[in-house]
């Protein structure tokens, strides 16, 4: 037979310090391969004796820490450790190892097991710098995003809350809008109620966060509820709608949040928050 194949259900598969290794069977004791990949890294720092590891970087990105120098790796590179050198490695990677003569238990060395933190901290530290190319860029580009709106309730000393009707579209709705690029939810309410009802509310404290599926609308989003407070006869008399953001405000109770509102549960929610003094989270899936 000219070729041998060693399917992936075939070969013996071990975990091991934080990493997956896949060991094909071969009769060969010049040298071995196996296929190694992890999620952060390998926890425990080893060395070899007669052994060298050649590992192949297939995919992903990290460090090894040779005699505790840093050596940076990432899809393509290739790494040389002959035996006799302390070694482990961070990252997301998957590897080909090649080892030679073949892997022999006995001639590997225990010398520290590595703690979780130092996974931590050096992904906090170094992970940018390492996967900071244009691919790592493009990854964070088309990575999943979500509209975001904010809305706030305002409240009379009647209990009652202030809906608005906008000129442009039909329904009446909460004070409020979407949040623009790196605007946070709670900067982006402020914003839309001083543009809206040309008042300043500074404290605006969360009630009700909504997620809603792709199922539910035409994409998916995240939508927050903020209290305003309760305002004085003296505070209410100062609201002076913008005439291209609101045509007419009106004072409505829960009971009649049906009526006036498309998404009239999601506001009962928040005014039930703001009652009990509670924030709350739900999902339309």
């Amino acid at each position: 037979m000219a070729y041998t194949k060693i399917s992936k259900q075939d070969a013996r598969h071990k975990t091991q310090a934080g990493h997956d290794v896949i060991i094909p069977q071969l009769e060969n004791d010049a040298g071995g391969i196996v296929q190694v990949s992890c999620e952060e890294g390998h926890f425990e720092e080893i060395y070899m004796d007669d052994i060298t590891f050649t590992y192949t970087v297939i995919a992903g990105a990290g460090a090894f820490f040779i005699n505790d120098e840093m050596v940076t790796v990432a899809a393509g590179d290739t790494i040389v450790i002959p035996p006799g050198n302390r070694m482990y490695f961070l990252g997301k990677l998957t590897m080909a190892l090649i080892t030679t003569p073949a892997f022999d238990p006995s001639k590997e060395h225990h010398v520290r097991d590595i703690p979780h933190q130092e996974f931590v901290d050096f992904r906090k530290a170094w992970m940018p710098t390492i996967m900071g190319g244009p691919d790592y860029a493009s990854l964070l580009r088309n990575m999943p995003s979500k509209r975001m709106s904010a809305a706030m309730l305002i409240f009379n000393e009647r209990n009652e809350i202030v809906i608005t009707n906008p000129p442009y579209k039909d329904g009446w709705q909460l004070p409020g809008g979407i949040i623009d690029e790196n605007e946070s939810p709670r900067t982006c309410v402020i914003r839309e109620v001083q543009e809206e009802l040309r008042i300043d509310v500074s404290d605006a404290t969360m009630l009700h966060v909504a997620y809603v599926s792709n199922e539910q609308e035409q994409v998916e989003a995240l939508h927050f509820f903020f209290d305003g407070g309760t305002l004085t006869d003296e505070e209410l008399a100062k609201i002076d709608p913008d005439p291209a953001e609101v045509a007419e405000v009106t004072w409505v109770h829960p009971d009649q949040f049906d009526e006036y509102m498309e998404h009239a549960d999601w506001v009962r929610d928040a005014y039930q928050a703001q009652a009990n003094t509670k924030s709350v989270y739900t999902e339309k899936l």
